[in-house]
């Protein structure tokens, strides 16, 4: 009886400890609720995706990988969470026209490729190793405290700056791309879990 008693508080803890890792949000949004008690992703119902690659001619020839590639695998992670989104033309249109979409936001995925030189004995001057960069940030429509009629686009998630630079990755050619799209990947999963916990979606809702 008292092996029973112990199996089961260990299965007990275990499933909690399990639960709080998947359930979890990110430390910028458990800060945002701390200090200001809200999300400034509550709310949001349609989103738009852009993906900006900045790699030098050189890293271009040892990789294959896209701007439109990252653009696909975003849309695709934002669509099966439920997520409507809308078009960067579609959105400038109605910027142009006077009449955004009041609860709408822009989805910005930064990758930033570098090569490293690595000093060889051989005539080999083709870079071994990348330094990649990606950052994601979720900005939207905002007025100025001091002044209602200023309207402007800012960053409001994550809440510090400095998280968002913390995908730096140091990798080889064979697995640069790889490296890229696990890092957008993960944050994508990041920024969607702490979106979903502030806008939870019906698991029958689809995107058309």
């Amino acid at each position: 009886m008292k092996n029973s008693c112990i199996l089961i508080t260990v299965a007990v803890c275990s499933i909690v400890f399990l639960t709080t890792k998947i359930l979890g949000i990110s430390y910028s949004e458990e800060k945002q609720l701390s200090i200001y008690e809200f999300s400034t992703l509550d709310g949001i119902e349609v989103i738009c995706p852009k993906v900006f690659m900045h790699a030098g001619s050189e890293n271009n020839k040892v990789m294959a990988l896209t701007e439109n590639d990252l653009r696909i695998l975003v849309e695709l992670e934002l669509r099966k969470a439920g997520v409507t989104l809308i078009s960067e033309t579609l959105l400038k249109k109605s910027i142009h026209e006077g009449n955004p979409p009041p609860n709408c936001g822009e989805l910005e995925v930064f990758v930033e490729v570098s090569s490293i030189e690595v000093f060889k004995d051989d005539a080999n001057t083709e870079p071994d190793v990348y330094a990649i960069k990606v950052s994601t940030e979720f900005l939207q429509f905002v007025k100025l405290v001091r002044n209602q009629e200023i309207v402007t686009m800012a960053r409001t998630w994550p809440l510090r700056s400095w998280v968002v630079g913390r995908g730096l990755i140091l990798t080889g050619k064979n697995k640069a791309e790889k490296g890229i799209k696990d890092a957008v990947a993960r944050q994508i999963g990041e920024f969607l879990n702490d979106y979903l916990n502030s806008n939870p979606i019906n698991p029958s809702k689809t995107n058309n």
